[in-house]
């Protein structure tokens, strides 16, 4: 009986070294193989010899505790490594706020980890292949939408030939409006990802030095009433500079930011069209204003939505400062009017 209780506990405890090891990056080649013979020799091992694996692999464990700095449950993280595995791409993705809380010294396992925003998604393979997770990268929603508007916006650039040739086809016309279109949703798409992704950090950072209605509004959310409450675009390109920032008045507004102007005046009409494509009428003047706007949206509107979504984010940035974001991977249109490889990354 005490040889059995030693076995499941020399496995348990092997199983939650591999899977600490994975989570911290420390798992290569070498130590795979060890934790396989390790598994293997567990099954016949004498009493005495899983005493001496159980007192080896708490050993090993520790190490690594000590140079993580982690704290939390060896429990999670195995059960973390086990759903992954039953992922057909066994790559599993922790926020970095979640990671700061398990671990106080990250920093020793993950290069430049400061660098990256708390809401940063980390990608972790579950058999511990460092290169694999490195080539998938870090998550961020507000880069990954603006890789969206990259890519709709180049295909809707290459396809606006087919506007000038007869003997363009349905699929082609159709492909370019789809474009055009799908570049100008996904602009606004990466401008609100944007504005929450500072509003999370900024929570997450000053929680403990905000009051209630300036939480309520970065997490969109109504304390007294214990519910989600949305905010609009509007709002949050007015509130959140000035909660971040601590004043009055925001320093960024349609009338002094010809971006900001686009993205809430005529880009919001038609990124609404589309939206929120509705044949309603206006029922004094009759007309059909939202679908004027839909069906006429064009390549050069898509243009300069798309240029002033990164021009609007650039700038906002740049004034917060540290509570700002690293843009590092924001990248312009190039000289040929597109968006070169080194905006998809």
């Amino acid at each position: 009986m005490k040889a059995e209780r030693l076995r499941q506990r020399a496995k348990q405890r092997l199983q939650e070294l591999e899977a600490l090891s994975i989570l911290t990056h420390q798992l290569n080649a070498q130590n795979v193989r060890q934790i396989a013979q390790t598994r293997r020799e567990i099954d016949a091992a004498s009493s005495k010899r899983l005493s001496e694996i159980v007192m080896l692999v708490e050993g090993y464990i520790g190490t690594l505790k000590e140079k993580s700095g982690f704290t939390g449950e060896l429990s999670y993280v195995f059960r973390l490594v086990k759903k992954a595995r039953e992922q057909p791409s066994r790559i599993f993705t922790i926020p970095k706020w979640r990671i700061d809380r398990l671990f106080g010294k990250y920093s020793r396992c993950f290069p430049a980890w400061e660098m990256y925003p708390p809401h940063a998604g980390i990608p972790i393979d579950a058999d511990g292949d460092v290169e694999k997770a490195i080539w998938h990268g870090v998550y961020m929603p507000e880069a990954m939408l603006y890789e969206d508007m990259c890519a709709s916006y180049n295909v809707a650039a290459q396809s606006e030939k087919y506007l000038s040739q007869d003997a363009a086809s349905k699929i082609e016309l159709k492909t370019h409006g789809r474009a055009v279109r799908g570049a100008i949703l996904a602009a606004y798409y990466f401008v609100e990802a944007y504005l929450n992704a500072i509003a999370f950090d900024y929570w997450w950072r000053e929680k403990a030095n905000l009051c209630e209605d300036d939480i309520d509004a970065l997490l969109e959310w109504d304390s007294k009433k214990q519910r989600q409450r949305w905010l609009s675009l509007e709002e949050k390109t007015n509130r959140y500079p000035r909660i971040i920032l601590r004043v009055q008045h925001c320093p960024l507004a349609p009338s002094n930011c010809g971006e900001l102007q686009c993205l809430l005046g005529t880009g919001k009409k038609i990124r609404d069209s589309i939206v929120h494509a509705s044949p309603k009428i206006d029922r004094d003047s009759m007309s059909i204003e939202k679908l004027t706007y839909m069906f006429g949206a064009h390549f050069a509107q898509a243009t300069v939505v798309v240029d002033s979504a990164i021009g609007y984010v650039r700038r906002l940035n740049d004034l917060l400062g540290k509570h700002g974001t690293n843009l590092g991977w924001l990248v312009d249109r190039d000289a040929s009017g597109q968006f070169p490889e080194a905006a998809f990354q």
